[in-house]
């Protein structure tokens, strides 16, 4: 909200014709360097805290945030879930989760399965949300908050399965706003893919799922290079002649996947930077949606297209070799893509050899059911956790996780999982108590003084 201040007495806004006092708080802030600590003062309006002041123009911007209301402690509306045994005792816990917004997943030895997407949305009449608004009007108030019955929701579906990734979750003519920025559909489709494919299912085939390395965009790429001329250039067509061979797996091992992977980044970049509008470049260059940048590609005029072409993949053959050597057999998507785990106190050399975990070698991109995106080549975001869980056996339940568990530099449960995870592999989830002192290695007891 962009609230009006008045003029000559700061700490007053306006509201609906009435200058408000705002809420001040101080707080003291220990500053390392300073012999006494730093008054902090904190500024709030109704809508919330300010988090920007323009007194030039008697003005400042406060932020409502569903979290503030009351209620909204993080996860402890999981408690509540945490004891239901039926369907309808979830719907009614899960009026308890409020923040942050979360794909629910519901399941029971029966066979029934669900899914509500979980969280307070605000409802505005007239406006989104999207952007800044007036504060002194008060014409653009929060009018309520969705009610649980009224969000996306599944229970017991045809065909037989429940699956989100990221994707646009919102049932066709859902006539609430809940949200505006998905993640391209492409894992969703792929996980859809070999779920329909029909059962039954084991824990091997889920676990093969939840690291299926596929490239759904990649399959896109090979049949534009395929419709456009070869190029004369001889590394754009050795690139090209790679990525039309590949098999769209993009795997750490992965030849054409490394080339593919080089290709398409160099494409999304000419593209940005020779013909989108250039105020509009630097947000896009990160934020363009894949499927917005195939079709703006086609549409371009065939000369166009096969010179961004020809020169993307040339790009391509260059780097490869300059960062892998001569001899493509020795390329690898591997060597290229991996995962840095960086100790927030690793500032020095001995501190990073000690604190810091990693590289590990990783297959996948952003775009496949093994969510590997990030900054440039290194993975950054993406499943540290994964979980698989036998309703009919509890104790053949399995997950992976990483890169330990104790977040203690020089424990032995610091790093021990993240072979397993760079590898693929699982660890059991023991669930019963007998079974999980059967294979208790140790045991912490916390002691009251």
């Amino acid at each position: 909200y962009v609230e009006t201040v008045n003029h000559g007495k700061p700490t007053q806004y306006l509201y609906r014709g009435e200058w408000l006092p705002m809420t001040i708080e101080r707080e003291l802030l220990e500053v390392k360097g300073y012999s006494a600590p730093l008054s902090i003062e904190l500024k709030f309006t109704r809508h919330g805290p300010i988090i920007w002041e323009d007194p030039e123009h008697d003005r400042v911007v406060a932020v409502r945030w569903a979290g503030a209301e009351p209620g909204t402690a993080g996860y402890l509306g999981s408690l509540a879930m945490d004891s239901v045994s039926n369907w309808n005792e979830f719907l009614d816990a899960v009026k308890r989760w409020k923040i942050p917004p979360e794909n629910m997943l519901y399941g029971d030895r029966e066979g029934n399965i669900g899914w509500l997407a979980a969280g307070l949305v605000p409802q505005r009449k007239g406006w989104n949300g999207l952007l800044p608004v007036p504060g002194n009007s008060g014409n653009f108030e929060w009018d309520s908050f969705l009610p649980t019955e009224e969000l996306p929701q599944l229970h017991n579906p045809a065909r037989g399965f429940i699956a989100t990734a990221n994707h646009n979750i919102l049932p066709e003519k859902f006539r609430y706003e809940v949200g505006f920025d998905w993640s391209a559909p492409y894992r969703y489709k792929r996980i859809e893919e070999a779920l329909s494919a029909g059962g039954p299912f084991s824990l091997e085939d889920f676990q093969k799922l939840q690291h299926d390395e596929t490239s759904l965009p990649g399959g896109i790429w090979q049949q534009i290079l395929q419709a456009n001329p070869a190029p004369a250039n001889r590394d754009a067509a050795l690139a090209r002649d790679l990525i039309l061979g590949w098999d769209r797996v993009l795997s750490r091992a992965s030849v054409g996947g490394a080339v593919y992977s080089l290709f398409s980044r160099q494409l999304r970049h000419l593209f940005v930077s020779e013909v989108l509008p250039a105020a509009a470049r630097p947000v896009l260059e990160l934020r363009l949606d894949h499927r917005v940048l195939v079709q703006q590609f086609v549409a371009l005029p065939p000369a166009k297209r096969g010179d961004l072409l020809e020169r993307a993949l040339s790009l391509a053959w260059q780097t490869a070799s300059k960062e892998m050597g001569a001899d493509p057999r020795q390329w690898a998507w591997g060597r290229l893509h991996f995962a840095l785990f960086r100790h927030p106190l690793a500032n020095t050399a001995a501190r990073s050899a000690a604190f810091n975990l990693g590289p590990v070698p990783r297959g996948g991109d952003a775009f496949t059911v093994n969510a590997t995106g990030g900054s440039g080549l290194q993975q950054t975001h993406g499943a540290s956790y994964r979980q698989i869980i036998d309703f009919d056996d509890w104790d053949r339940s399995v997950f992976t996780s990483t890169p330990g568990q104790s977040g203690q530099p020089g424990s032995p449960h610091f790093s021990n999982l993240l072979e397993l995870w760079g590898k693929y592999e699982y660890a059991p989830l023991l669930y019963s108590r007998e079974q999980v002192e059967l294979h208790a290695a140790q045991k912490l007891v916390l002691s009251p003084r």
